[in-house]
């Protein structure tokens, strides 16, 4: 199977919000999403829950982060009987620590490679944002350095796969140095530190929320957020790659999985195309919406057919169109979505 440089299996991550669990146990509700018939499906590969790294109280789950590390793991593992691949996702924008001290990006960096190292994670997806693009003052360290800084604190004690979530569109962010610097010393790109963390991750897993542009564009939306996604990493990856080649790796998609309700077909398109050769991450808050659901399993039942038939998901959609008698493009659009969430 090819799975396009990616080293973990192919397939949807849901990647949890743990915090969005509001009521009751927040463990237990993690196992019940891991027990769901969902979860059954054969696209759903792996589960990953998203913390914060430091200590704090959070119902059901240890208050000490590594522990709750394990426990998040644990949980996935029991459930599943450790058929799916459970990781574990962190939020790197705060700076304030559990004791009232500052929350450092070394110690953001230790922290998360201890918690990968007992709980045995089979993935880490680090989440830096908004105030990695700005400079805050002296002691704001969420910069390019504080980026390699952390890296190195996580890969000194783990190589455990790890996949970044950084900004689909980096004009957005800052912009290609004319004349590229040594990593270290600023690198090929002059604002959020792309580049810095393309030095130590394995993969990149843009956050592709075209769901966020439906009132500007509506249907169209997918396609004209993912032409400039990919024409701003290009710019990206272009500039990088005259810097040091090893810097670009192997990219997928952060998606949500929520808010297509009115659209449903822009995310099946885009599951079809793409969930049998990459690892494919969708945001929960915290749990994907029931039309999500209904349009993973619109998704599964294609590529379970395709699988069956020997080809890719993309030729059973061309297949199922031409008995149809539509226009074969193989592209999944509102009559051809109708047919299959038939």
């Amino acid at each position: 199977m090819n799975t396009e440089g990616f080293s973990i299996a192919p397939g949807l991550y849901f990647q949890l919000y743990l915090d969005a669990f509001r009521k009751g146990d927040k463990r237990r509700a993690l196992k019940e999403f891991a027990e769901s018939p969902l979860m059954q499906l054969g696209i759903c590969t792996g589960i990953v829950g998203h913390d914060f790294p430091k200590n704090r109280a959070i119902g059901g789950l240890s208050s000490k982060f590594d522990a709750r590390a394990e426990e998040i793991v644990k949980t996935i593992c029991d459930a599943t009987g450790k058929k799916l691949v459970a990781g574990l996702a962190y939020g790197l924008d705060g700076s304030g620590d559990h004791d009232g001290t500052r929350l450092t990006a070394k110690e953001k960096g230790q922290r998360m490679g201890l918690a990968v190292v007992r709980s045995k994670a089979s993935v880490l997806l680090p989440n830096a944002e908004t105030t990695w693009d700005r400079d805050e003052g002296p002691e704001d360290d969420m910069d390019e350095a504080g980026a390699l800084e952390m890296g190195r604190e996580i890969r000194a004690q783990t190589n455990v796969f790890t996949i970044d979530q950084p900004w689909p569109m980096p004009d957005q962010h800052g912009e290609n140095r004319r004349t590229p610097k040594p990593i270290g010393d600023g690198g090929s790109f002059a604002g959020f530190p792309i580049d810095e963390f393309g030095s130590w991750v394995d993969a990149r897993a843009p956050q592709f929320y075209w769901a966020n542009w439906y009132r500007f564009h509506q249907g169209r939306a997918y396609s004209k957020i993912s032409a400039w996604m990919e024409k701003e990493w290009k710019t990206v990856e272009d500039g990088m790659r005259k810097l040091d080649p090893k810097l670009i790796k192997p990219r997928t998609t952060t998606v949500q999985g929520y808010a297509h309700d009115v659209y449903p077909w822009t995310l099946g398109n885009h599951l079809i195309r793409t969930v049998t050769t990459k690892p494919v991450i969708m945001w929960n808050d915290p749990a994907p919406t029931p039309s999500t659901i209904e349009i993973i399993r619109v998704v599964d039942r294609v590529v379970s057919a395709a699988r069956e038939a020997g080809i890719h998901p993309v030729e059973q959609v061309g297949r199922i169109q031409t008995q149809a008698g539509i226009l074969a493009d193989k592209i999944v659009g509102p009559k051809t979505w109708e047919i299959l969430s038939r």
